[in-house]
């Protein structure tokens, strides 16, 4: 056996090694460890509960901008309507007997 194969041989592997600790210390670590745990499992919850919020929420305000947008167009529709040229020459004639100018009506007035 040569040197480099004996060394190999006695080395000491991480899963190997003892960690000269005190019982103290590592009962602390582990209480440590366990708060730690809790917390992040505390942290998950909390945090998926204000994500499902957000997204019935968010759920909602898109539910409100289509009924906004369905408005929206009747608005336009209804003001495509009230802006007819047809329309507004019906209102004239029937609520302020407003007529067409004709050519013996008018009067050309020169300075």
């Amino acid at each position: 056996m040569n040197a480099i194969s004996r060394n190999i041989q006695e080395a000491i592997w991480p899963w190997q090694m003892t960690w000269a600790i005190s019982p103290k210390i590592e009962q602390q670590n582990l209480w440590v460890l366990f708060v730690f745990l809790l917390l992040s499992a505390f942290a998950v919850i909390y945090l998926k509960y204000t994500d499902r919020v957000v997204v019935s929420q968010l759920q909602l305000y898109q539910q409100q901008i289509d009924d906004l947008k369905l408005e929206q167009s009747q608005l336009f529709l209804e003001f495509g309507t009230w802006i007819d040229p047809a329309r507004i020459q019906q209102i004239a004639q029937a609520e302020c007997n407003m007529q067409f100018l004709r050519e013996h009506h008018s009067v050309l007035v020169q300075q």
